[in-house]
Order: structure tokens, then sequence, then C-alpha cells
């Protein structure tokens, strides 16, 4: 058996194109794991610490290590499927690991860790609905609006596509905190951990 055949499974003869394989220059992801499939290699970072400061993300380089570019076009197709079905970095670290035993040196894989807070989350909106506020909030986006003050209608808006990635990490990690705070509590905390935002009143 070759490499070829020990990475193929039922899929593997289907087009790389369609949708349940990654394309070329695409991204897949799931809540556990991104993948990006490069030309000739595919980019595997964890999620689970992803857009959270303090935590870390485990990050695979995987590519062919041949010269051939139709060896490695039709490894890069299999894998295509394959990945994806794994659903998970450890999954994919230990078949990689377990095909270099048997064909040691056919494919390069380096790992490597990258800070949380660098690696966008999961594409996951954050919604959080109290008494005193509601807030949106994804990676991109942000709104804040109190839900007290009926007469002004004060509403947070963050002021730079940065700060909402700040936002998003801030407000994942302490959405109990957040369920607490009245929208100018919110404001200043969000302040306090150097994030920017705009306020003003929907009525205005």
């Amino acid at each position: 058996m070759n490499l070829a055949a020990a990475t193929s499974n039922d899929n593997a003869a289907v087009d790389a194109s369609l949708p349940f394989a990654i394309g070329r220059g695409e991204t897949w992801e799931n809540s556990m794991v991104r993948i990006h499939r490069y030309a000739e290699s595919f980019l595997v970072i964890e999620l689970a610490g992803a857009g959270k400061r303090g935590k870390r993300c485990r990050v695979l380089s995987l590519s062919r290590a041949s010269y051939d570019r139709s060896t490695v076009s039709r490894w890069m197709d299999r894998m295509a499927v394959t990945l994806p079905d794994l659903g998970d970095l450890d999954s994919i670290r230990r078949l990689i690991s377990d095909l270099l035993v048997d064909f040691p040196g056919e494919i390069n894989m380096t790992e490597s860790v990258a800070r949380g807070v660098d690696i966008e989350p999961p594409c996951r909106k954050l919604h959080i609905t109290t008494e005193n506020l509601e807030v949106e909030a994804t990676v991109g986006d942000v709104l804040v609006a109190c839900r007290k003050d009926l007469t002004n209608e004060p509403r947070a808006i963050v002021r730079k596509k940065t700060d909402a990635r700040r936002f998003y990490a801030w407000a994942s990690d302490n959405e109990a905190a957040i369920r607490g705070m009245t929208f100018n509590a919110l404001v200043c905390a969000a302040h306090d951990a150097g994030i920017s935002l705009h306020v003003w009143c929907a009525m205005d």
C-alpha cells in the first residue's frame, strides 16, 4: 500500500470542489478546528482558546513531501475530504502521526502555538439580554443597547474593527459579569479593558 491509498476513504474519488471537500484557497471550520487549504498545504488551527486572552491555540501545518505536482495534487484532494471528516486537531494529528510511522518522511507536519487573542473565534454571535441591557457581538460588529432608559435609549458601538475583536474576546470571557452590569457600567468596564466605544442616544 502507498500513501495515496492509505489516505483514501469512500469519498476520496469525489471531486474536491464538492461542498464536503475543502476547495483550494478555502477555509472550513466547526466549533473545534479551522482548516485552510493553500495550493500545496493545509493549516489546521485548534479553536478552543480562539479570541481569548491568556489562552493558546495549537496549530498544525501539513504538506506532502514530494516534488511531483500530480502526487501533491492527488494527496491534497484526498486530504480535503479526510480532514473535515476527522473534525478536530487531535484526530488529525493522530492520523498524520500514524501515517508517518508507515511512510516516514512522506508528509511534512509542523506544530506550533498561537496566542488565542490572535485567532478569530468560530463564527458565533454572542447575545446577552438582561433587564438592564442587550448585547449583540461578533468578531466584526458590536451593538450594546440600554433597556432601562426608554426616554433616551442609549446605544454603544465599537469605533474600529479591532475594537470589535477585543470586545468579543472580553465579553466571551466575562459574560457572567456582564449579566450583572448596567449599561453605564459595561461602557466603563469596556473602557478599562482598552476597548473604545462610541455612545449615543437613539432618540436624538
